[in-house]
C-alpha cells in the first residue's frame, strides 16, 4: 500500500512539473523507498536464476543510474567474510556480471590435479549462462578456452552467433573452477536492442575479396618477435597498409574506418 502511494505521488510530481515548470521538493525517503521496492523485484528475479547458498548470510546493495539505465549491485558474503558473491543486474533483472570469491580455497589447490577439463566445462558453462540469461540460448558459439594452472581455473569465451554468422562485438566470458566446476565469474557484453539484418543474397566471398584487393596493399616491414628462448628478434614480414577493412555484404561498400561502420545513410540494413 505504501509503495503504491509513493508511486502515485511521483507520477503527480512529474505531471505537475511538466505543466508548471516548477519542480517541487521530493523527500529523499520517498526516492529511497521506491528504489528499495524495485530492488526487491530485481532481487527476486536474480535469485530465480542464480542459487545463492544459505551460507551467505550478509547482504547489501547499491544502485546507480546513468543515461536513464539503472544498475543494481548486489553483494553477499559469509559471516566470516571468507566467501562472497557479487552480481550486477539492471532494472529488468538482466544479469550483466557475476563474481564469486573464496579466500579459503586457493591454498588447498596447490599440487592438486584438476577434476575437470575444458571440454567437460564448456557445456556446463553454456548451461549456466542460459540459465542466467535465457535470451542467449541458441546464440552462443565457443570461441576460446584457456587454463590457468595456479588457480586451477578455465577462462571460457562464447561469441554471439545469429543466422549462422558470428557477431564478434558481442560475447560472454565465464570463469570456472576446474576442481568443483563452480562458476567464479561471468561478464556479459551484449546488445539486446540492435536489429539483426536478414542474410538475403549477400554479394559473396569472392566479390568481397575482389573489392578489398583494390584497397589493401601489403607493405614490407621489420617486425619484433621472440624466439623459443624468449629472446627478442627482428624479422621481415608483409603487413596490410590498413588496420581495418570491411565490406558490406549487401551493397559491397568498403569501410576502412571502424568508427564509420554503419554510421552512413548508405549503410544497407
Amino acid at each position: 500500500m505504501k509503495a503504491r502511494f509513493l508511486a502515485a505521488f511521483m507520477v503527480i510530481v512529474l505531471v505537475f512539473s511538466t505543466f508548471t515548470g516548477f519542480v517541487p521538493f521530493v523527500p529523499v525517503e520517498a526516492e529511497n523507498a521506491l528504489t528499495e521496492e524495485k530492488m526487491k523485484e530485481v532481487l527476486i528475479e536474480v535469485k530465480s536464476k542464480i542459487d545463492i547458498g544459505d551460507e551467505f548470510t550478509e547482504f547489501d546493495y547499491s544502485y546507480n543510474e546513468r543515461s536513464g539505465k539503472g544498475r543494481f549491485y548486489f553483494n553477499w558474503s559469509t559471516e566470516d567474510n571468507m566467501d562472497g558473491i557479487s552480481i550486477t543486474a539492471d532494472d529488468d533483472g538482466r544479469i550483466w556480471s557475476f563474481s564469486r570469491y573464496a579466500n579459503s580455497s586457493y591454498s588447498s589447490k596447490d599440487g592438486v590435479l584438476p577434476n575437470y577439463i575444458g571440454e567437460e566445462l564448456i557445456p556446463m558453462a553454456e548451461e549456466w549462462i542460459c540459465q542466467a540469461e535465457p535470451d542467449l540460448k541458441g546464440k552462443l558459439e565457443i570461441s576460446g578456452c584457456s587454463y590457468q594452472t595456479y588457480r586451477k581455473t578455465y577462462y571460457i569465451t562464447f561469441t554471439r552467433i545469429e543466422n549462422g554468422i558470428l557477431l564478434n562485438d558481442n560475447s560472454v566470458r565465464i570463469t570456472m573452477d576446474a576442481m568443483d566446476a563452480k562458476v567464479l565469474s561471468y561478464s556479459l557484453n551484449w546488445n539486446f536492442e540492435v536489429t539483426i539484418p536478414k542474410v538475403d543474397n549477400p554479394i559473396g566471398e569472392k566479390n568481397a575479396a575482389a573489392k578489398v584487393d583494390d584497397i589493401v596493399n601489403m607493405q614490407l616491414e621489420y617486425r619484433l618477435g621472440y624466439d623459443n628462448d624468449g629472446k627478442q628478434k627482428v624479422f621481415l614480414a608483409y603487413n596490410p597498409n590498413t588496420t581495418y577493412v570491411a565490406v558490406d555484404a549487401k551493397n559491397g561498400k568498403v569501410y576502412t574506418t571502424r568508427t564509420y561502420w554503419g554510421s552512413s545513410n548508405e549503410f544497407d540494413t
